[in-house]
């Protein structure tokens, strides 16, 4: 019988112990998912700004965007100014800004020599 009613009371305290480090850890990582839903989420492609890129390909129709090539990667792009001042073909470009898969790029002006 003693063997017996150790071994409960050893099950007693282990279930006590579990209960309280359960709730403990519990109550951290309730916390940390807190915090991380606060943070503002950052846009997948936004380290793109400022990237200096090629046109490859311009479409006749106003509406199709260009397509740049910065790097090995090849992107969709619309300017940030008129239609009639679109970059041709081969011209550099930087990106201003980005919606999802789509840069907004100007046409990049060549910088006095020094």
């Amino acid at each position: 019988m003693d063997l017996l009613s150790g071994l409960l009371l050893a099950a007693v305290v282990l279930v006590i112990l579990g209960l309280f480090i359960r709730e403990l850890v519990a109550d951290r990582l309730a916390a940390g998912f807190k915090d991380r839903r606060e943070r503002p989420a950052k846009a997948v492609n936004e380290y793109l700004v400022g990237a200096t890129g090629t046109v490859v390909e311009h479409a006749a129709d106003e509406n199709a965007p260009l397509k740049i090539r910065i790097g090995i990667e090849r992107w969709s792009a619309t300017t940030a100014t008129d239609n009639d001042h679109a970059p041709e073909v081969g011209s550099e470009v930087e990106v201003t800004a980005v919606n999802g898969l789509v840069l907004t790029v100007i046409p990049r002006t060549a910088e006095p020599a020094a």
